[in-house]
């Protein structure tokens, strides 16, 4: 199944991307939650949660923007967001801001419950419900693929992943395997451009 990205769209102006970029980007060591190690911390619910005007509600708007084209090609059910241990991965304050832009049921996905009906929260699934996952980073996309086995055991259906930053190693082609499309709003190469050439400004 191809992607439905649109490539440079509206909001990859230079400002937006430096603001995502001076937020979002931690260069700092930290160790991957599949294993490995990293050298760029991406901190999307700061971007997101940051009362300043920086851009968030833009950003936004480009997820809700590829979400609607999704929903266009797959009549949607719900938005599922991922969730290890403390809320939904790095979507917290985005989550929020979905609720009041999306109309659609947003669902939490809990991989490590083990009780079965504890697995989906705010809502449930019918046999055949077609949904999006949300999430904040990809990196390897297997905590993706992990998220749409578990909707696929609960009798839906996944038309695409969104994240908002893609670290271009390998989630669009796990997730391709399961003939689910990846989208992005931002890569982060493209975040890393900007940081350095702001950092060559100072």
């Amino acid at each position: 199944m191809p992607s439905t990205t649109l490539g440079k769209e509206k909001w990859h102006s230079p400002e937006l991307v430096r603001a995502v970029a001076k937020v979002c980007l931690k260069n700092s060591e930290y160790e991957l939650v599949r294993g490995g190690h990293g050298r760029s911390y991406i901190d999307v619910d700061e971007f997101f949660g940051d009362k300043r005007d920086l851009g968030a509600e833009k950003a936004l708007d480009a997820m809700v923007e590829k979400l609607t084209v999704i929903g266009k090609k797959a009549p949607l059910r719900a938005v599922v967001f991922v969730e290890r241990d403390s809320g939904p991965v790095g979507m917290i304050a985005a989550r929020h801001r979905f609720a009041s832009h999306v109309a659609l049921p947003l669902l939490t996905l809990r991989p490590r419950k083990r009780i079965r009906k504890s697995v989906l929260k705010g809502g449930e699934l019918k046999p055949g419900d077609c949904v999006v996952i949300i999430t904040d980073v990809s990196t390897t996309g297997e905590t993706i693929a992990e998220a749409a086995r578990m909707i696929l055991d609960l009798g839906g259906r996944v038309a695409a992943a969104i994240s908002f930053v893609d670290r271009g190693i390998g989630a669009k082609e796990t997730l391709g395997q399961m003939d689910i499309p990846l989208e992005y709003v931002f890569s982060e190469s493209e975040l890393q451009a900007e940081y350095a050439s702001t950092q060559g400004n100072q």
